[in-house]
């Protein structure tokens, strides 16, 4: 199992990209409010965010190289920093998406359903952020009790997508522009996969948690 001070290392990552989703979903919010150029900043500094929480991810698996004796349990860590980078990149790639088209150009319906899976992605990364914590405590079974929600919320953003994209074919001709069209397709799809690593992240920390029940 990993230590404490791992765990609180890899806690402080988690909340880096907490933050890099929590702006996405600010973005919907500021543009609803027709607040484009604070939008567009949020934007921004989601992108920034992404290159130092790679930095913090190299950092953690360097640092620990030497402290986690059990070479399963290296691999296992590992694969926790492999799958949070997944969520850090696809929340960069919606940032970076939206931050293309024409905010003012997606329909509310739309707008509204982006809203809907970056709240999910947050819940799912502050899931994480909850399991890691209760890891750390020694309280498993409310560590397993959070990777079960986790599970519920990819569920949950998978029919949200799949309402978006009926939505997005059936708003496509007012929006008038193709690309544009094309660029919403991307910002859905880059959340869901935040979503769906989220789910993987907690298959991880499931994973880790067996260990310690043999």
């Amino acid at each position: 199992m990993l230590s404490r001070d791992i765990i609180d290392d890899i806690l402080l990552y988690v909340r880096k990209i907490e933050i890099m989703i929590e702006k996405v979903r600010n973005v919907i919010s500021l543009l609803n409010d027709a607040r484009i150029e604070e939008a567009q900043r949020e934007l921004d500094v989601t992108v920034k965010l992404d290159t130092e929480a790679d930095n913090q991810r190299r950092e953690l698996a360097e640092g620990h190289l030497e402290r986690v004796s059990d070479v399963n349990t290296w691999k296992n860590f590992l694969d926790l920093l492999r799958l949070l980078d997944r969520v850090s990149e696809w929340s960069k790639e919606a940032a970076r998406y939206l931050n293309i088209v024409t905010l003012s150009m997606i329909p509310e319906i739309l707008r509204s359903r982006i809203e809907e899976l970056a709240q999910l992605g947050l819940e799912g990364i502050r899931g994480i952020a909850k399991a890691l914590q209760h890891i750390g405590e020694g309280r498993i079974d409310k560590a397993l009790a959070e990777c079960k929600r986790i599970e519920e919320i990819e569920e949950l953003a998978d029919d949200v997508t799949h309402r978006a994209r009926k939505e997005l074919v059936a708003f496509g001709e007012n929006i008038g522009n193709s690309a544009t069209v094309v660029l919403i397709r991307d910002v859905i799809d880059a959340l869901e996969n935040v979503t769906d690593y989220e789910e993987d992240v907690s298959d991880v920390i499931r994973i880790l948690l067996l260990k310690t029940q043999r």
